[in-house]
């Protein structure tokens, strides 16, 4: 156990000492559900390396079967995975993506290590998501944009 899963667990524990509280405990059927967070980079990136061997003809649904028939360490990770496993068959976008997983993997390590905390990694988390999937508004979506009233404090 890491040194925030400690943390969580002596946490969960003085919780549960509190009148009126129950905690409630996750247990997973799979373990492959509690993978490393660089584990599933590296999963995500042989699921993208074979999709790229399948060319771009190949349907996701098509690449999706025979990436899942071959290797069953892979059907594990898109069965206990599938957002991340979605993002990897993207034949254009998983360069992308995976760039995306791996900044994310590295906060999670820090967490881990105790040099970040959760809130901390989660604001890094949502600034590295909204850099790479936002986008400007088109020329009929900024003419919609309503300009902002003027700061009240300011004369």
């Amino acid at each position: 156990m890491n040194q925030a899963e400690q943390r969580i667990a002596a946490r969960m524990r003085s919780k549960a000492e509190e009148p009126g509280v129950e905690v409630l405990e996750y247990a997973y059927d799979a373990q492959a559900r509690s993978a490393s967070a660089v584990t599933a980079v590296k999963l995500a990136t042989l699921v993208a390396e074979r999709r790229r061997e399948l060319g771009p003809t190949c349907s996701a649904a098509d690449a999706r079967k025979r990436i899942c028939e071959a290797d069953a360490n892979l059907r594990d990770f898109a069965v206990n995975f599938p957002q991340v496993f979605s993002m990897a068959l993207d034949y254009e976008q998983a360069p992308r993506h995976l760039a995306m997983l791996q900044q994310q993997a590295r906060l999670r390590q820090e967490v881990e290590r105790g040099t970040m905390t959760e809130a901390e990694a989660n604001v890094h988390a949502t600034r590295i998501i909204l850099e790479k999937t936002a986008r400007a508004p088109t020329q009929e979506e900024a003419g919609r944009i309503a300009p902002a009233p003027p700061d009240a404090g300011s004369k």
